[in-house]
Protein backbone atom coordinates (compact mmCIF):
# COMPACT_ATOMS: atom_id res chain seq x y z
CA UNK A 1 0.00 0.00 0.00
CA UNK A 2 1.80 2.78 -1.26
CA UNK A 3 2.07 5.57 1.58
CA UNK A 4 1.28 3.50 4.53
CA UNK A 5 2.81 4.53 7.40
CA UNK A 6 3.86 2.53 10.41
CA UNK A 7 0.81 2.03 13.03
CA UNK A 8 3.07 3.56 15.79
CA UNK A 9 2.31 6.89 13.15
CA UNK A 10 -1.55 6.65 13.46
CA UNK A 11 -3.62 7.44 16.79
CA UNK A 12 -4.50 3.75 17.20
CA UNK A 13 -6.70 4.40 20.40
CA UNK A 14 -9.30 6.04 17.70
CA UNK A 15 -9.55 3.76 15.51
CA UNK A 16 -8.64 0.26 17.14
CA UNK A 17 -7.35 -1.75 20.22
CA UNK A 18 -4.40 -3.44 19.32
CA UNK A 19 -2.36 -5.43 22.19
CA UNK A 20 0.86 -5.60 22.49
CA UNK A 21 1.03 -2.39 20.36
CA UNK A 22 1.32 0.64 23.03
CA UNK A 23 -0.46 3.96 21.30
CA UNK A 24 2.07 6.50 20.63
CA UNK A 25 1.93 10.12 21.68
CA UNK A 26 -1.30 11.56 20.85
CA UNK A 27 -1.59 13.61 17.08
CA UNK A 28 -4.05 14.89 15.15
CA UNK A 29 -5.66 12.60 12.50
CA UNK A 30 -7.23 14.52 10.04
CA UNK A 31 -11.11 13.88 9.26
CA UNK A 32 -11.77 12.19 6.49
CA UNK A 33 -12.63 14.42 3.22
CA UNK A 34 -11.48 17.17 4.10
CA UNK A 35 -9.92 18.45 1.20
CA UNK A 36 -6.69 19.53 0.89
CA UNK A 37 -5.82 20.23 4.44
CA UNK A 38 -6.02 16.50 5.07
CA UNK A 39 -2.87 15.70 3.76
CA UNK A 40 0.48 15.72 5.76
CA UNK A 41 3.44 16.79 4.78
CA UNK A 42 4.00 13.64 3.28
CA UNK A 43 1.59 13.60 0.84
CA UNK A 44 -1.18 10.70 2.30
CA UNK A 45 -4.29 11.50 3.41
CA UNK A 46 -6.48 10.44 6.70
CA UNK A 47 -7.80 8.10 4.77
CA UNK A 48 -4.86 6.61 3.36
CA UNK A 49 -3.76 6.48 6.99
CA UNK A 50 -6.95 4.78 8.25
CA UNK A 51 -7.39 2.32 6.16
CA UNK A 52 -3.47 1.44 6.44
CA UNK A 53 -4.10 0.98 10.20
CA UNK A 54 -7.16 -1.23 9.72
CA UNK A 55 -5.26 -3.37 7.11
CA UNK A 56 -2.13 -3.82 9.19
CA UNK A 57 -4.60 -4.55 12.64
CA UNK A 58 -6.48 -6.94 10.47
CA UNK A 59 -3.74 -8.93 8.86
CA UNK A 60 -1.65 -9.20 12.16
CA UNK A 61 -5.07 -10.47 13.90
CA UNK A 62 -5.31 -12.76 11.11
CA UNK A 63 -1.73 -14.23 11.29
CA UNK A 64 -1.80 -16.76 14.22
CA UNK A 65 -3.95 -18.74 13.35
CA UNK A 66 -3.24 -18.61 9.31
CA UNK A 67 0.72 -19.81 10.18
CA UNK A 68 -0.15 -22.47 12.20
CA UNK A 69 -2.49 -23.51 9.49
CA UNK A 70 0.50 -23.20 7.13
CA UNK A 71 2.59 -24.96 9.38
CA UNK A 72 0.53 -28.39 8.85
CA UNK A 73 1.75 -28.50 5.60
CA UNK A 74 4.92 -29.46 4.21
CA UNK A 75 4.79 -27.87 0.45
CA UNK A 76 4.20 -24.16 -0.18
CA UNK A 77 1.40 -23.04 0.83
CA UNK A 78 -1.07 -19.76 0.33
CA UNK A 79 -2.29 -18.52 3.43
CA UNK A 80 -6.11 -16.88 3.09
CA UNK A 81 -6.77 -15.07 5.84
CA UNK A 82 -8.84 -12.13 7.69
CA UNK A 83 -12.35 -11.42 6.62
CA UNK A 84 -13.33 -15.12 5.50
CA UNK A 85 -15.53 -17.93 7.68
CA UNK A 86 -12.73 -20.95 6.70
CA UNK A 87 -9.48 -19.45 6.77
CA UNK A 88 -7.17 -21.53 4.48
CA UNK A 89 -3.84 -22.83 3.70
CA UNK A 90 -3.68 -23.98 0.17
CA UNK A 91 -0.99 -26.24 -1.50
CA UNK A 92 -0.21 -25.55 -5.06
CA UNK A 93 -1.99 -28.73 -5.57
CA UNK A 94 -5.20 -28.13 -4.17
CA UNK A 95 -4.84 -24.84 -6.33
CA UNK A 96 -4.35 -26.62 -9.18
CA UNK A 97 -8.09 -28.79 -8.91
CA UNK A 98 -9.72 -25.29 -8.49
CA UNK A 99 -11.08 -24.14 -11.72
CA UNK A 100 -8.06 -22.60 -14.45
CA UNK A 101 -8.21 -19.82 -16.46
CA UNK A 102 -5.26 -18.62 -18.87
CA UNK A 103 -4.99 -14.67 -19.49
CA UNK A 104 -2.41 -12.67 -21.81
CA UNK A 105 -0.49 -9.66 -20.57
CA UNK A 106 2.30 -7.76 -22.30
CA UNK A 107 5.52 -7.29 -20.38
CA UNK A 108 8.63 -5.43 -21.78
CA UNK A 109 6.89 -5.52 -25.14
CA UNK A 110 5.99 -9.76 -25.09
CA UNK A 111 2.96 -10.69 -24.80
CA UNK A 112 3.10 -13.61 -21.88
CA UNK A 113 -0.38 -16.30 -21.19
CA UNK A 114 -0.57 -17.14 -17.62
CA UNK A 115 -2.58 -19.89 -16.19
CA UNK A 116 -3.93 -20.13 -13.01
CA UNK A 117 -7.22 -19.80 -10.33
CA UNK A 118 -9.05 -16.50 -10.62
CA UNK A 119 -8.42 -14.90 -7.47
CA UNK A 120 -12.57 -15.08 -6.28
CA UNK A 121 -12.34 -18.55 -6.44
CA UNK A 122 -9.60 -18.78 -3.66
CA UNK A 123 -11.71 -16.04 -1.88
CA UNK A 124 -15.20 -18.17 -2.06
CA UNK A 125 -13.20 -21.08 -0.60
CA UNK A 126 -12.34 -19.96 2.21
CA UNK A 127 -16.03 -18.17 2.67
CA UNK A 128 -15.35 -14.90 1.37
CA UNK A 129 -18.48 -12.88 0.34
CA UNK A 130 -18.63 -12.88 -3.36
CA UNK A 131 -21.34 -13.02 -6.09
CA UNK A 132 -24.97 -12.78 -5.10
CA UNK A 133 -23.41 -12.16 -1.53
CA UNK A 134 -21.58 -9.14 -2.07
CA UNK A 135 -23.47 -6.44 -1.17
CA UNK A 136 -24.21 -4.25 1.82
CA UNK A 137 -21.11 -4.12 4.15
CA UNK A 138 -19.61 -6.28 2.09
CA UNK A 139 -18.88 -4.16 -0.76
CA UNK A 140 -16.68 -2.15 1.56
CA UNK A 141 -13.87 -4.88 1.88
CA UNK A 142 -10.32 -4.85 0.25
CA UNK A 143 -7.95 -7.48 -0.42
CA UNK A 144 -3.90 -6.94 0.58
CA UNK A 145 -2.24 -9.12 -1.31
CA UNK A 146 1.50 -10.08 0.18
CA UNK A 147 4.72 -11.58 -1.28
CA UNK A 148 7.85 -13.12 0.52
CA UNK A 149 9.58 -10.11 0.35
CA UNK A 150 6.93 -7.88 2.16
CA UNK A 151 5.59 -6.21 -0.99
CA UNK A 152 2.17 -5.82 -1.01
CA UNK A 153 -0.44 -4.56 -3.25
CA UNK A 154 -4.29 -4.15 -2.03
CA UNK A 155 -7.92 -4.70 -4.50
CA UNK A 156 -11.19 -3.94 -3.62
CA UNK A 157 -13.10 -6.74 -3.32
CA UNK A 158 -16.00 -5.80 -5.74
CA UNK A 159 -12.62 -5.54 -8.69
CA UNK A 160 -11.97 -9.26 -7.66
CA UNK A 161 -15.53 -10.65 -8.85
CA UNK A 162 -15.79 -11.67 -12.00
CA UNK A 163 -19.52 -11.35 -11.67
CA UNK A 164 -19.74 -7.86 -10.86
CA UNK A 165 -16.75 -6.69 -13.19
CA UNK A 166 -15.80 -9.14 -15.31
CA UNK A 167 -12.19 -9.25 -14.27
CA UNK A 168 -9.72 -11.88 -14.79
CA UNK A 169 -7.51 -11.25 -12.07
CA UNK A 170 -5.47 -14.28 -11.23
CA UNK A 171 -3.76 -16.43 -8.87
CA UNK A 172 -0.99 -17.51 -11.31
CA UNK A 173 1.56 -20.76 -11.34
CA UNK A 174 2.44 -21.62 -14.67
CA UNK A 175 3.86 -19.41 -17.60
CA UNK A 176 3.14 -20.69 -21.41
CA UNK A 177 2.82 -24.01 -19.06
CA UNK A 178 5.68 -23.92 -17.53
CA UNK A 179 6.17 -23.09 -13.80
CA UNK A 180 7.18 -19.64 -12.85
CA UNK A 181 10.63 -19.03 -12.47
CA UNK A 182 12.31 -18.45 -9.16
CA UNK A 183 11.96 -14.65 -9.48
CA UNK A 184 8.20 -14.60 -9.92
CA UNK A 185 6.84 -17.72 -7.98
CA UNK A 186 5.67 -20.59 -6.96
CA UNK A 187 2.76 -17.47 -7.26
CA UNK A 188 2.15 -14.34 -8.34
CA UNK A 189 -1.16 -12.25 -9.01
CA UNK A 190 -1.52 -11.42 -12.64
CA UNK A 191 -3.78 -8.25 -13.72
CA UNK A 192 -4.47 -8.30 -17.16
CA UNK A 193 -6.66 -4.80 -16.99
CA UNK A 194 -3.41 -3.00 -15.64
CA UNK A 195 -1.57 -1.08 -17.56
CA UNK A 196 1.83 -1.57 -15.68
CA UNK A 197 2.02 -4.68 -13.60
CA UNK A 198 2.66 -3.15 -10.11
CA UNK A 199 0.09 -4.93 -8.57
CA UNK A 200 0.86 -8.12 -9.95
CA UNK A 201 2.75 -9.45 -6.51
CA UNK A 202 5.64 -12.11 -7.34
CA UNK A 203 6.49 -14.69 -4.68
CA UNK A 204 2.76 -14.43 -3.26
CA UNK A 205 2.46 -15.63 -0.17
CA UNK A 206 -0.96 -14.95 1.32
CA UNK A 207 -4.82 -13.07 0.80
CA UNK A 208 -6.11 -10.77 3.62
CA UNK A 209 -9.45 -9.73 3.18
CA UNK A 210 -9.99 -6.47 5.16
CA UNK A 211 -13.81 -5.51 6.06
CA UNK A 212 -13.40 -1.60 6.16
CA UNK A 213 -15.21 -0.41 9.55
CA UNK A 214 -17.42 2.89 9.76
CA UNK A 215 -15.65 5.95 10.80
CA UNK A 216 -16.02 6.12 14.78
CA UNK A 217 -18.58 8.37 15.40
CA UNK A 218 -20.38 8.23 11.90
CA UNK A 219 -24.05 7.13 10.79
Amino acid sequence: MSGCRSVSEVDSRRFFRWPPWRPAARRSVPRVGAGPASRGSDGVGGLGRYVCAIAIASIAAGSGTALRAQGTVGAFTLVVAGDVRAPQSLSTDTLKSLPRRSVEIVESGRTLVYQGVLVSDVLKRAGASMGAQLRGEAIVSFVVATAADGNRAVFSIAELDPDLTGSQILVADTLAGQPLPSTQGPLRIVVPRDTTPVRSVRMLQRLDVVRLPRPAGGP
